[in-house]
């Protein structure tokens, strides 16, 4: 078996040799599903989202069907991504038939989707130089895609699945449209189906983005937002790890430094876990083991791989004349030491004070003014939430290039350059 069959760190599909069961979010995902709510699951990029929820729903005999929001803000239509999910399950099917008077049967009007119907019933109609045709009439978009899944799942529970909620945020037709996708539901004639909806993206406070469409109004008695999928719990960690070498067959030396060391640079979040441990088992390929010793060159190859964008833009932060470089600086490592998504003012606040105490001592921080200034960036690493009231990381990545850029010795910040990161 090879390593890049083992840690598959971009797939799509779920990898049985390096997929960790989330306990935590598998249950807040059954609780949702009991519900008479529509359910709504959120979490940065790379925690897992994609493959929590397809886990859940293979092993709750639960069918699904998948529309895909970015594509449908590249359409500007949520109708049109229906039209292509239901396209890309039947593929090519046809619109009419017609009879002619040999009674041979013929299609006609080309290949415009499965929802505009089959004929209700053919007939042979035989008559010398005429030609009759039966079509029936089209059902909308949205239902036809609930009826196919409907049809697909029988008798069984099913789910319509968006994915990337996040594409349509500046779309403001489109965010309305879904929220009336989901009061239709309620009606009789969408009703009838009995199809949930799950909506997945990484923002929270699903309902915040609704409160601009008054007639969207009724949606928070209609959407339960889960508990946000975040890093893996150091012992899932470590299960994905040992599961992945163990599959590998490799002997691995010093397990518990290069475990630590995993968690920490990763911030446990499952992609880069994985990226991570790819990158590990490549380096020990030959001869099947892995030792710490193989850390600062792991370190160097993934950040070159998969973080070299991610430095730059950090870099570019550090580098900037707006203000204190000092002060920024401190920001930028306390930023790193975080463990929680949201960014507060008065929890970095806390923290330059306590790791700066000479330096902060009777003196003004203004953390809203660093933090607005390194938002605003070229290649911002951070972006205000909504709300205003927190920021929050652009990608998780960046949390943890700053864990391996920056270093602390006393009070005085510096920054590896990329050649020396251990």
């Amino acid at each position: 078996m090879k390593p890049e069959e083992v840690f598959t760190p971009r797939s799509h599909s779920i990898n049985q040799y390096s997929y960790v069961e989330r306990k935590l979010h598998l249950k807040s995902l059954e609780e949702g599903f009991k519900g008479s709510k529509h359910i709504f699951l959120h979490g940065d990029s790379g925690t897992g989202k994609s493959w929590l929820y397809k886990d859940f729903l293979k092993k709750n005999d639960i069918r699904h069907l998948t529309v895909n929001l970015t594509n449908a803000s590249r359409l500007g239509s949520l109708n049109q991504e229906f039209e292509n999910t239901v396209n890309r399950e039947l593929k090519k099917q046809k619109t009419g038939y017609s009879i002619t008077n040999e009674g041979a049967l013929h299609t006609e009007g080309g290949l415009s989707g499965w929802w505009t119907g089959v004929v209700l019933k053919a007939k042979t109609i035989l008559k010398r130089n005429k030609q009759t045709s039966y079509k029936t009439l089209a059902k909308e978009p949205f239902e036809a895609c609930l009826e196919y899944l409907r049809k697909k799942s029988k008798k069984k529970r099913a789910v319509l699945v968006f994915e990337n909620f996040e594409s349509i945020l500046r779309k403001e037709e489109l965010l309305e449209e879904l929220g009336n996708i989901i009061l239709l539901l309620d009606d009789e004639r969408y009703g009838q189906y009995n199809i949930k909806i799950l909506i997945v993206g990484t923002p929270s406070d699903i309902m915040y983005f609704f409160s601009n469409y008054p007639a969207n109004g009724p949606l928070s008695n209609r959407v339960e937002e889960l508990t946000e999928v975040s890093r893996m719990t150091e012992d899932e960690t470590e299960k994905l790890f040992d599961h992945g070498f163990q599959s590998l067959k490799y002997q691995v030396e010093n397990r518990d430094q290069i475990i630590s060391h995993l968690k920490w640079v990763t911030d446990r979040i499952p992609q880069r876990v994985q990226e991570y441990c790819l990158i590990l088992a490549r380096k020990g390929e030959s001869d099947k083991k892995l030792d710490a010793n193989d850390l600062t060159s792991c370190d160097q190859k993934w950040i070159n791989e998969s973080l070299s964008q991610t430095y730059t833009a950090i870099e570019n932060v550090m580098n900037s004349r707006e203000t204190s470089i000092g002060r920024r600086n401190q920001t930028l490592y306390c930023l790193s030491l975080l463990e929680k998504n949201e960014i507060r003012l008065n929890e970095i606040e806390e923290l330059i004070r306590s790791e700066f105490p000479t330096k902060t001592e009777g003196k003004a921080i203004n953390p809203s003014a660093i933090l607005t200034e390194i938002s605003k960036a070229e290649t911002p690493i951070i972006k205000r939430n909504p709300k205003g009231d927190a920021y929050y990381f652009t990608d998780p990545k960046f949390r943890m290039c700053l864990r391996a850029t920056l270093v602390k010795e006393g009070e005085n910040i510096s920054k590896r350059e990329i050649s020396e990161i251990k």
